[in-house]
């Protein structure tokens, strides 16, 4: 009574160098009160120096706990730290976007991210309401930034910058590609997919764009399908 139920285990990281033996991470930041956790990867040159990301939620999934990153190919890992930069203003009224837990009492479901490809400092986090960058995510205490918000509008997804970009709420996945030289970021959420090509380059967060790219794109989300008696 008036406790919650645990959803697992605690998170667990296990890697690889040959695709065929898998090693458990034993020396992670937490190894109590972790539940589902997200990875990125970062462009490598080695499997030495590759960095790798990972987005790490409470044990009841009520909360996102923060970042892990690894310098060395996910054999050691570190939390990072730092605060939101650019919080949406509570004057306003809007508390939705105003510190680091991005997924909120959705962390179990509602988990995003991704790194440039072209640049491993570059980092993108999506949850259940924001998505928020880090341009110096190898640096012992990141600056984070809010570039989206679920419902931007008089008085919401505003900060002391200016007003955020829409992306739909709930992101689930995210992927950054490079093409002649220019990186496209997607977003799919429960909006469908979002894109920006200045996620990582503009300077201010306030004017990252992103463009819906839903038009002739009929998607339904599907949570159960069941059947009754066959013979009625």
């Amino acid at each position: 009574p008036a406790q919650g139920c645990p959803l697992g285990t605690n998170a667990t990281i296990w890697r690889t160098d040959d695709g065929a033996t898998w090693t458990q991470v034993t020396a992670l930041p937490r190894t109590a009160g972790t539940n589902r956790a997200t990875i990125a990867v970062g462009p490598t040159t080695g499997p030495s120096s590759t960095v790798v990301y990972a987005f790490v939620g409470d044990l009841f999934g009520s909360q996102t706990l923060g970042y892990w990153r690894s310098k060395d190919g996910g054999s050691t890992w570190v939390e990072l730290g730092g605060t939101l930069a650019n919080p949406t203003l509570a004057a306003n009224m809007d508390a939705s976007c105003t510190d680091l837990n991005v997924g909120h009492a959705q962390s179990w479901y509602n988990q995003a991210i991704v790194v440039d490809p072209t640049n491993a400092d570059h980092v993108l986090v999506g949850g259940n309401l924001c998505g928020v960058r880090t341009l110096n995510g190898t640096a012992d205490v990141p600056v984070w930034e809010n570039v989206s918000h679920w419902l931007p509008g008089t008085g919401y997804g505003e900060t002391e910058g200016g007003r955020l970009a829409y992306v739909h709420a709930d992101w689930h996945a995210t992927t950054s590609v490079a093409v002649n030289g220019v990186v496209r970021t997607f977003a799919g959420s429960d909006g469908g997919i979002f894109t920006s090509t200045n996620l990582f380059t503009s300077t201010t967060p306030e004017l990252v764009v992103w463009k819906h790219q839903n038009k002739g794109l009929a998607t339904h989300l599907f949570y159960s399908v069941m059947s009754g008696d066959p013979a009625t």
